[in-house]
């Protein structure tokens, strides 16, 4: 119960954090979209049992968003410019291999980290991991090698 409430508050600061000011009818909109967010929420993890169980090395690979973000940054930038001067997009769906962990939800965690880790940075764009062969199936802006962090993930 107390979890409750503590989401339920932090939703409300959220609210109040958005709309930028503190008014009795702000207040009571936040009140009920908090409310329904937390009935949402409730219910969806009544209805599918979700379970998140990643390796430590895994989550560690954070270490690497912020240079994937630099580097992808700059991408975009050439884009941009080769776009702007009339000159045709290199954009291309690509695909990467990457070999499943063992145990679903093992697995479902090492997918949901690629998808993250690999779509953060504004070069590319995960579509879909192929839950059995394991296939990433992904779209770049410009051409580039497979960021490390795919082959890190790996069983």
């Amino acid at each position: 119960m107390i979890g409750l409430v503590a989401a339920g508050a932090i939703f409300l600061g959220l609210w109040l954090l958005f709309v930028f000011q503190i008014s009795l009818s702000e207040l009571i909109a936040g009140i009920v979209a908090s409310a329904a967010t937390l009935f949402a929420a409730w219910k969806m993890l009544r209805t599918v049992p979700t379970c998140f169980e990643p390796r430590a090395r895994w989550v560690a690979q954070v270490w690497r968003i912020p240079g994937m973000i630099c580097t992808d940054i700059w991408l975009l930038v050439k884009h941009l410019i080769r776009r702007a001067s009339g000159r045709p997009s290199r954009s291309s769906f690509e695909t990467a291999p990457l070999r499943p962990a063992k145990g679903q939800c093992r697995a479902a965690s090492q997918r949901a980290l690629a998808t993250l880790l690999f779509s953060i940075a504004p070069n590319s764009v995960v579509l879909r991991i192929d839950a059995q062969t394991g296939e990433v199936l992904f779209h770049q802006l410009e051409p580039a090698p497979v960021p490390e962090v795919l082959r890190s993930l790996e069983a």
